[in-house]
C-alpha cells in the first residue's frame, strides 16, 4: 500500500512541476485582441458594415476582383485599397497605425476604421465602435459605421 501512494504522489508531483516548466508564448494567448496568435494575425478583407442603427450591410468593394483588406501585424495595421475602378491592379496602401494600444479586446491609438471592441466569430473578425462613426465613403457603404467585419476570404 505504501509502495502504492509512494508511487502515484511521484506521479501527480513530476506532472505538476512539468505544468510550471512551459514557457508562456505570447502566439497561442487569445485571452486578448493579439495579432502575434495566427487567429487574428495576418490580411482580412472588409465585408460588412455595422450601420448605426445596428443593421448590417456588405462593404462594397469598387473593385470586385481585388478586394480591399487590412494586414494586421503585431506592430501595425496596414490597408490596401482599390480605388481605381479603370484598372483594379491599381491599389493604395497605408500604415494605419503602429504601435497601437490593446487592452484587453479594445484597441486604441489607431486609424478610427480600427479602434474599437473586437471580437472573434469563426471565419468573421468583428470590431464595434464606441460611438457611430462618420467616414463619408458613400460609395462603400461607409458612410456612418457602429462598426466592421472582416473575413478571410
Amino acid at each position: 500500500m505504501k509502495k502504492t501512494i509512494l508511487i502515484l504522489a511521484t506521479i501527480l508531483l513530476s506532472y505538476s512541476c512539468s505544468k510550471d516548466n512551459e514557457e508562456y508564448d505570447p502566439r497561442n494567448d487569445l485571452s486578448y485582441i493579439n495579432f502575434q496568435n495566427e487567429r487574428f494575425k495576418g490580411i482580412w478583407y472588409f465585408d460588412k458594415v455595422i450601420k448605426a442603427d445596428g443593421s448590417i450591410e456588405d462593404y462594397v468593394h469598387m473593385c470586385p476582383a481585388n478586394k480591399d483588406y487590412a494586414d494586421f501585424q503585431s506592430n501595425r495595421i496596414m490597408d490596401f485599397l482599390h480605388w481605381d475602378t479603370e484598372n483594379c491592379s491599381d491599389f493604395y496602401v497605408q500604415t494605419n497605425c503602429q504601435n497601437f494600444q490593446v487592452q484587453g479586446y479594445t484597441l486604441s491609438s489607431c486609424y478610427t476604421h480600427y479602434e474599437g471592441t473586437y471580437s472573434l466569430q469563426g471565419n468573421a473578425l468583428r470590431v464595434d465602435y464606441a460611438e457611430v462613426e462618420y467616414f463619408g465613403q458613400v460609395e462603400n457603404n461607409l458612410e456612418t459605421a457602429k462598426g466592421l467585419i472582416f473575413s478571410r476570404n
